[in-house]
């Protein structure tokens, strides 16, 4: 009986911390299975849902409640996304993270690794397309190590994107995911154009 009570409380947390990443815009997994926690009073006991598990509840909340304006951010989503790797297209971009795994809500940002071994060539690829943007960082596992990369964010289309600026070498190494722990998947322009020529024609 106390495993099935655990199993429900995971569950019950997992559904919660999703609809915190939905409707409120977290997207550190850990906080929201902690908020979810804290608002539903349910103790640590049974252990916390996996962050696979917060993932799977995303994709069934959003079979659930997706309605035609998530349809169309959806949509948008991807435009900027390929809008972004248009204009970088000269440093290979690759597109990951929740836009491509299906799971991006109302506050989600696009987010693309581009490769260059110079930060300054994409800084200047922006300054010269007089896009403002701003500096942060990411950092990513790779191997057996976590790294930190340059991000550059800027907005395409009323949507933030995210460029992270990897050496031209990891192109062939993708980081590994923090959801799961496989390397992260990564779309080039191609698959990204024909999943907007797809919405498009829905």
């Amino acid at each position: 009986m106390a495993n099935r009570t655990d199993r429900r409380a995971r569950t019950l947390i997992a559904q919660e911390a999703a609809r915190i990443i939905m409707d409120e815009g977290i997207q550190n997994y850990h906080l929201a299975k902690r908020r979810a926690m804290a608002r539903m009073g349910i103790s640590e006991r049974g252990g916390l849902p996996r962050n696979a598990e917060i993932e799977q509840a995303i994709r069934e909340h959003q079979e659930l409640f997706f309605t035609e304006d998530d349809h169309r951010h959806h949509h948008a989503l991807w435009s900027a996304a390929l809008a972004g790797m248009r204009l970088l297209q000269a440093y290979s971009p690759r597109l990951v993270g929740p836009v491509l795994n299906g799971t991006a809500g109302r506050h989600s940002a696009v987010t693309l690794h581009v490769f260059t071994d110079s930060v300054e060539e994409i800084l200047f690829r922006l300054m010269d397309a007089r896009i403002a943007y701003r500096s942060t960082e990411r950092r990513l596992r790779v191997g057996k190590e976590t790294r930190p990369y340059p991000c550059l964010c800027f907005i395409s289309s009323d949507i933030e994107v995210e460029a992270i600026v990897m050496p031209s070498k990891e192109l062939r190494q993708s980081p590994f995911s923090a959801i799961d722990g496989r390397p992260m998947r990564r779309a080039e322009i191609r698959e990204v154009a024909q999943r907007v020529a797809a919405l498009s024609t829905r």
